[in-house]
């Protein structure tokens, strides 16, 4: 049973969070839409839609951090609730070695293999050559090499404590490399120079997060001493499997868009992508929901508080739903006029904007009960059916998108999360202990309890503020 104080406690950190999380929202909004528009502008549909094709390359060659990163955090996360520093940061120091060894293996066989395929052909590319492509890719593969250590420091954030920090500082890297890309646009760069955007600010905000956490958590540092295989074995099951996940999302995401630029052309991924850019920005706030309750479920269900995991759950989604819902409502009468302003493109299609909005709010249900067992590293049987249902979607797709074009990929994405949300909500509930119908119940009502609560807040806070002064 919560006390008083624990409550406010509790409340403060996820208050932090959702501030976290909504400043992470904004800037994905800002560099989603502005990013498309300005490559819109000073590249044109035809170089922006091989850009994109290029890009999607390093999601499936070298997969985030090999997902040791992810598992690190929230069982360094459990570990510190349990009191157990120093085995947290063998995790930590464990984890760091075997993603710095993995990933600069991987990158060296990578940077080797693009060296001998004729990228640029292969990829139905008509303004950029093979040796522009490769110099291009092997730009993307060093910053992917780099953005691995990301994820140690995400993790190290989460146990100590400083969540909302560590979201806010990542997110304020990714406006920071967003604004080194607007100033190479404006100064009408190449593909070549604006990949180095994704090295050099990312490098140098790095050592400047490690800096942070050494003066907020003396006991996390980087290094080898504590590294040990006792501690890695139990972490490699969790992150092969996570492994799961981002190749499923690189199906769905990058290889749907190389499907449709290879069946149809560059110029329509280059379409397609800003389409369900505009789509997708639910599911981000939905993410963002999920997200913030990531840290508060590990410590609540390593103290085996299912009374607070089941109260986490049922909040997030309840108030995921009822934001993306009426979200997608208001999408689909603003979205034609929003789109032509954002591209200065006449072109849209109505009916495939209406069916990736579907795609949207189905998966914006299960990508928060998702988060219960990403949040105790027990995601093992989720990954593996999301990484069939991607697979099989785009497959689907495969065969559909000729007879149907971009519409019959739609589909085939909305097919596959209807799968997912059936699974890992049943998932999600047996974990905090749950039933289907009072969680049902309380997804369906809507927040006003929330509402009425932040307003009563509002007109205290107001009331007392002359005294105050």
């Amino acid at each position: 049973m919560e006390t008083p104080s624990e409550k406010r406690t509790l409340l403060a950190r996820i208050a932090r969070g959702v501030a976290a999380n909504g400043f992470a929202q904004i800037v994905s909004i800002i560099v989603s839409f502005v990013s498309v528009a300005l490559f819109m502008r000073f590249w044109g549909i035809d170089l922006f839609g091989e850009w994109v094709i290029l890009s999607a390359i390093p999601a499936y060659l070298t997969m985030s951090d090999f997902s040791f990163g992810t598992t690190a955090g929230s069982e360094m996360t459990m570990l510190v609730a349990q009191g157990k520093r120093t085995e947290a940061l063998k995790v930590l120091q464990t984890a760091w070695v075997l993603v710095t060894l993995l990933s600069l293996a991987v990158l060296v066989v990578m940077l080797v293999a693009i060296h001998f395929v004729p990228l640029a052909r292969m990829l139905n590319c008509s303004i950029l050559t093979d040796r522009e492509a490769v110099g291009i890719l092997t730009v993307l593969l060093i910053g992917v090499c780099l953005s691995q250590q990301g994820g140690l420091i995400d993790a190290a954030f989460k146990c100590s404590g400083s969540y909302a920090q560590g979201i806010f500082l990542i997110n304020l890297l990714r406006l920071i490399e967003f604004l080194c890309g607007v100033v190479v646009l404006l100064a009408k760069g190449d593909p070549w120079l604006f990949s180095w955007t994704m090295i050099i600010p990312r490098a140098i905000c790095y050592v400047w997060f490690w800096a942070i956490l050494r003066k907020k958590a003396p006991w996390l540092h980087l290094g080898w001493s504590y590294a040990d295989k006792a501690t890695m074995t139990p972490l490699i099951a969790p992150a092969l499997t996570f492994n799961a996940f981002n190749l499923g999302y690189a199906f769905s995401l990058q290889g749907m868009v190389i499907l449709v630029g290879t069946q149809n052309s560059p110029a329509a991924a280059g379409m397609f992508v800003p389409l369900r850019t505009l789509t997708r920005v639910i599911v981000q706030a939905a993410s963002s929901i999920g997200n913030t309750m990531w840290v508060e479920l590990s410590s609540a269900i390593a103290k085996s508080d299912f009374a607070l995991a089941r109260k986490l759950h049922r909040r997030a989604s309840q108030v995921s739903f009822w934001i993306v819902v009426p979200s997608a409502v208001v999408f689909l009468f603003i979205g034609k006029p929003f789109f032509r302003i954002w591209t200065g493109k006449a072109f849209f299609d109505q009916g495939l904007f209406a069916s990736l909005l579907a795609v949207s709010v189905v998966g914006s249900i299960w990508t928060v009960s998702n988060v219960v067992p990403l949040s105790i590293n027990k995601h093992q049987s989720v990954s593996g059916v999301f990484l069939l249902t991607s697979a099989g979607a785009l497959f689907l797709a495969s065969l559909v998108i000729g007879p149907f074009g971009m519409f019959g990929a739609s589909m085939a994405l909305l097919a596959g999360e209807i799968v997912l949300v059936v699974f890992v909500v049943s998932r999600a509930l047996t974990l905090v202990h749950d039933r289907l119908g009072p969680f049902l119940v309380q997804l369906m009502t809507p927040p006003v309890d929330l509402v009425m609560r932040a307003l009563r807040r509002g007109r205290s806070s107001d009331s007392s503020s002359p005294a105050d002064n």
